[in-house]
């Protein structure tokens, strides 16, 4: 058997963006990848903005999250390695927020750098749909994160 480590990256996407990320299911394994498993996941704007600034609550800093690159990464492996409760949890902090306050200026950087990273398509869909959407299709108006992993 060979000592060669499989640890194949993971692949995300938003929009035109794509990054490779570890899998953390694959590290440290010496077998080879069998096959791949896609998920597309549907998010808002909202959902973004929740995991950025939890991202952000992490450590991650917000001029780190300017680059559209690493905000994609970021992104795309929270949403792969991390329990959605913790993103709950942050779009009702974000929610919660005085206006006045530094946490809300963060959360306007967040949101601006989210605003750039899904493009004024999105946004001009959004306007556009002045409907309220029930929550099992809210999502697809903002569009969706996709992940591909390897897993066994």
């Amino acid at each position: 058997m060979s000592n060669l480590l499989w640890s194949s990256p993971a692949l995300g996407f938003l929009g035109a963006h794509s990054v490779e990320f570890p899998s953390q299911l694959r590290e440290g394994t010496d077998r080879r990848p069998d096959l791949m498993v896609t998920l597309t996941v549907p998010v808002s704007l909202e959902d973004i903005e929740a995991v950025l600034w939890w991202l952000t609550e992490q450590g991650i800093a917000l001029d780190e999250l300017d680059d559209p690159q690493a905000a994609v990464f970021y992104l795309c492996d929270a949403l792969a390695h991390e329990k959605s409760d913790a993103f709950l949890d942050a779009r009702d902090t974000i929610a919660a927020l005085p206006t006045a306050s530094t946490e809300h200026r963060r959360y306007q950087r967040v949101r601006a750098i989210v605003t750039g990273l899904i493009g004024p398509d999105v946004l001009a869909s959004r306007r556009h749909d002045a409907r309220p959407t029930p929550p099992a299709t809210a999502a697809a108006v903002a569009g969706s994160v996709e992940l591909a992993g390897v897993a066994r």
